[in-house]
């Protein structure tokens, strides 16, 4: 753990850093109490903020699949729209309990509330680039269709009420695969996304520069020619 300071609103801000440290290895299994402890006191603060949370990922799929957590899940997961203001509440957050511990700023906050359970806070952004601005929202890195992110309604877990995406099933398919309802061990790996950005992400930018290239020194040597 380190010191971090960072500047919110003109104002230095000093924060225990656990970038390095906070890992899959290294995290013990979020127990039911833990994970309604930090639910609640989140929705309280981030509420008085004027924030608004959605429950996610590895929580959102324990939530409609064992109407509870995940068994083995070492933390709670939930997405928000606005960053910026979010940032200017860190303050605030901390003065009322609720410590972030770890910052990928465009991507992810994570907090704890005295103890070793935490959440991770990712953020969603729907100022996408390229074509897929049209119909698609950013989300942990990877674009996903912006119908299924759109729309929302309460749903009930660890008997509190939270906000999530209504028809959950269509994104958690999209996040862990059609076998989605299927428990797996360990840690599920949701590559899954928009199929054409996953393409351009993964082999699609690199053809593009390797063809930009080979034209550049294609019309370099026709020019270096023609000047000849």
């Amino acid at each position: 753990m380190k010191k971090t300071t960072i500047e919110i609103n003109g104002k230095p801000f000093i924060y225990n850093d656990e970038i390095e440290d906070i890992t899959y290895e290294n995290s013990s299994e979020i127990s039911v109490q833990d994970a309604r402890n930090i639910l609640d006191i989140t929705k309280r603060l981030f509420k008085e903020c004027n924030i608004f949370f959605f429950i996610a990922f590895g929580t959102l799929l324990g939530a409609v699949r064992e109407h509870g957590l995940i068994k083995g899940d070492e933390d709670v997961d939930v997405f928000i729209f606005n960053e910026d203001k979010l940032r200017q509440s860190l303050p605030y957050l901390y003065e009322h309990g609720l410590y972030v511990c770890r910052i990928y700023p465009g991507l992810l906050y994570s907090f704890r509330n005295g103890n070793k359970s935490y959440i991770d806070v990712y953020i969603l952004k729907r100022n996408v680039h390229g074509i897929w601005k049209y119909w698609c929202v950013n989300f942990g890195e990877k674009y996903y269709p912006l119908r299924f992110l759109s729309h929302f309604e309460e749903i009930e877990f660890l008997g509190g009420y939270y906000n999530a995406p209504t028809n959950p099933e269509r994104i958690l398919e999209i996040w862990y695969g059609k076998s989605w309802r299927t428990p797996i061990k360990g840690h599920g790996l949701w590559e899954s996304e928009v199929h054409s950005h996953y393409w351009w992400r993964t082999k699609g930018k690199f053809k593009y520069e390797s063809i930009k290239n080979k034209l550049k020194k294609i019309i370099k040597n026709v020019l270096g020619k023609k000047s000849g």
